[in-house]
């Protein structure tokens, strides 16, 4: 680590493109994982929404009928596409910064250009802090059955600890 630069790692080292790399996974791992994972809810909720009705009979046809979605399903589906979309949102600048400053980090900078880089990175750590900080308040505000179970536990948490 050199004096002069602050405290990051030497250019010629592998620790900066080890840094980024790792940026990088930090940041679109989870994004795809929430990806996934909202398809399969999605598929998920679309094949219980068909349902098979049979005859009585053995010669009886078997008919595909479909269930309109359940409120608890829509503020799911609601609920998950949101949390992906803020999690792009809040995660995006941190990565982009991450990498500006591995194919930057050759490049002589002023003062005020490492000042600017410094402040933006730390801006870009702060938002991708904000969505962790965020997520009761996004399931706050989209499911009414999540508002619900909170006050409900809050009651019970209150009720408990003043008798």
């Amino acid at each position: 680590i050199e004096g002069t630069r602050g405290c990051i790692g030497a250019p010629d080292t592998f620790y900066p493109l080890f840094y980024t790399i790792y940026n990088l996974v930090i940041t679109i791992g989870p994004f795809i994982i929430m990806i996934l994972f909202s398809l399969l809810v999605l598929n998920n909720l679309r094949r219980k929404q068909r349902r098979q009705v049979s005859g009585s009979t053995p010669a009886a046809v078997t008919t595909i009928t479909r269930q309109p979605y359940q409120r608890k399903d829509v503020q799911f589906i609601k609920l998950c596409l949101i949390q992906v979309l803020l999690y792009i949102v809040c995660n995006t600048f941190y990565a982009y910064n991450a990498t500006y400053a591995f194919v930057t980090q050759t490049n002589v900078k002023t003062a005020e250009r490492a000042a600017l880089d410094s402040f933006l990175s730390t801006i870009g750590l702060i938002i991708s802090y904000f969505y962790m900080a965020i997520t009761f308040f996004l399931y706050t505000l989209v499911s009414n059955t999540f508002r619900k179970e909170c006050k409900a536990a809050i009651k019970r948490f209150t009720q408990c600890r003043y008798q």
